[in-house]
């Protein structure tokens, strides 16, 4: 293929992309790697169809493969480093980040070929987000909204970006300059929606009505719908709301794999696992100073809530998501993939010394600036890895964040996830899913030390924030601050769906909110079966 004809091919790889259209993308730029393997941009477009098709360990393969054929190349290593992000590998990610941040800014940033494209600077800017750098991220997005002003997608992760750092009206102007850009774009409209509760006076209802009636690929009709059913429910119109939320998550429920809707097996398999990972003994742990604190569980279950109370105790600090944990746990164990590793943890086919584990996990946290020590480390993922936490980190208090299956299975199906999560599409696979939640929740609470293991409920955060957190402050070691009452006064980032919401004090308006939907959650309170519940007991009383 001549130049020309490998670049046609590659703009009609991006555009059935960007429509969403996976089974002609994926062809197409297959067809382009076979007839040009040395055409790095068809490697980096391979990779963007392997993210697009949620499989992000054959991403990065294609995205190195790119950068070995350019391997100065800052546009090729940033992208390096976001596929390495989404295959849950940081430390590969970190290493391509750093490696790409030395390239613009070290002493040979003056000397590039060519300046760095704004749309790279942007992908470093999210990797390093992720990696719990927002600072150095937010100066990257300025730099690269300064080199692209007109750019609508990188001022939007811009304004992202100030939203995430509490910049409410800065990142407001930006969101507005980007629908002047994009008319009815539906990741900005959803953006500018969640961002302020809806009323009668101010909403976007009958914009997001318009933009429904156009024809649009999937995903931008996810978006306006799950938008829609947040701006109804605000209002009040319940029914309406339930039925947009429904036909957004039906939306992407028919374009999932069936192979990455099995998220109860893996729960299933972690509870199998627990009682032969617990058998095999402990590390040592001496360190000095308060214990570290791991909070696991389901998302939207309060664990951003509790990680910004505990965080501001002075005795501790918050880490974020660092995913650090799960790094190890693939470094030791030589198992990428979680259900393998989970059932081979179950069956005794796969062994993790826990020795190795906390070396590991310590090195990936010390790069991060980070140390043992009073450290909070909220990874709700980590869940399926609590018993391994407990062997590697004896001294570690794990707590892991529950809430009302209901209240939870509806906030899990109202939220559209971008990535994973993808049980949550679907009533009755939700409910399933929460039950083996239930199952799991209750065996850590057996199997494990009540010194070391608590449940915390939601409902009870919430109803009597001081009790709670005076308990587990104790739970911790560390003497009671008040401070834990005043962790919205915090302008500390934060980058999950719970952002706009912790930025209030402690509140219940989301108790019982299923009640608004009890007709139509039926096939949840079915799914729930014996799951449903008052309350299990937990342990610590």
């Amino acid at each position: 293929m001549t130049d020309v004809q490998l670049r046609r091919q590659l703009h009609r790889v991006f555009a059935w992309l960007d429509a969403g259209d996976i089974a002609r993308a994926g062809p197409a730029a297959e067809q382009l790697v076979r007839d040009a393997p040395g055409f790095a941009p068809g490697w980096s477009a391979l990779s963007e169809v392997w993210l697009a098709a949620g499989m992000p360990e054959r991403a990065a393969e294609c995205a190195e493969r790119a950068l070995a054929l350019e391997p100065g190349s800052f546009d090729r290593r940033a992208h390096a480093a976001r596929c390495r992000l989404a295959a849950g590998a940081m430390d590969a990610a970190r290493g391509h980040a750093e490696a790409a941040g030395r390239q613009i800014h070290g002493p040979g940033a003056s000397h590039m070929s060519s300046p760095p494209a704004a749309q790279s600077i942007d992908t470093l800017a999210t990797v390093l987000g992720r990696l719990g750098e927002p600072e150095r991220a937010l100066a990257l997005y300025r730099r690269a909204a300064d080199a692209a002003p007109e750019n609508a997608g990188i001022l939007f992760n811009l304004a992202t970006s100030l939203r995430n750092a509490d910049a409410i009206d800065e990142a407001e102007a930006l969101f507005e300059r980007v629908l002047a850009i994009r008319p009815d774009d539906p990741e900005t409209l959803q953006s500018l929606v969640l961002m302020r509760r809806q009323t009668e006076s101010h909403n976007r209802v009958p914009q997001l009505e318009r933009a429904l009636q156009r024809p649009r690929p999937w995903p931008e009709q996810a978006r306006l719908y799950y938008s829609l059913g947040k701006s109804l429910e605000d209002l009040e119109r319940y029914g309406e709301a339930f039925e947009a939320y429904r036909k957004g998550a039906a939306r992407v429920d028919a374009n999932i794999p069936e192979t990455a809707k099995r998220d109860a097996d893996a729960l299933r398999a972690a509870e199998s696992a627990l009682p032969v990972v617990l058998a095999a003994g402990s590390a040592g742990d001496s360190a000095p100073g308060p214990p570290p604190l791991f909070i696991v569980g389901l998302p939207r279950s309060g664990s951003t809530l509790l990680e910004r109370m505990l965080g501001a105790h002075p005795a501790l600090r918050t880490g974020g998501e660092l995913g650090a944990f799960m790094d190890a746990v693939r470094a030791v164990s030589g198992v990428k993939e979680r259900l393998e590793l989970l059932q081979g943890l179950a069956s005794g086919a796969v062994t993790v010394d826990p020795a190795r584990l906390r070396r590991e996990y310590l090195a990936r946290i010390e790069v991060r600036g980070l140390a043992l020590p009073g450290l909070i480390d909220k990874m709700p993922s980590n869940l399926y890895w609590v018993p391994l936490i407990h062997r590697a980190l004896p001294q570690a208090r794990i707590l892991l964040t529950r809430r009302d299956p209901m209240d939870n299975g509806l906030a899990l199906f109202t939220t559209l996830f971008v990535t994973g999560h993808f049980q949550t599409f679907d009533l009755d696979r939700t409910g399933r899913h929460l039950s083996a939640f239930e199952r799991l929740a209750h065996a850590f609470d057996q199997g494990l030390p009540t010194n070391r293991f608590r449940i915390v409920d939601y409902e009870d955060l919430v109803a009597e924030p001081e009790r709670c957190l005076r308990d587990l402050t104790a739970f911790c070691g560390l003497a009671w601050d008040p401070a834990c009452l005043r962790f919205h006064e915090s302008r500390d980032t934060v980058q999950t769906a719970s952002a706009h919401q912790v930025r209030e004090p402690v509140h219940r308006r989301s108790v019982g909110r299923w009640r608004h939907y009890a007709e139509q959650l039926e096939p949840l309170r079915i799914a729930l079966g014996s799951s449903l519940r008052t309350t299990l007991p937990s342990s610590g009383g």
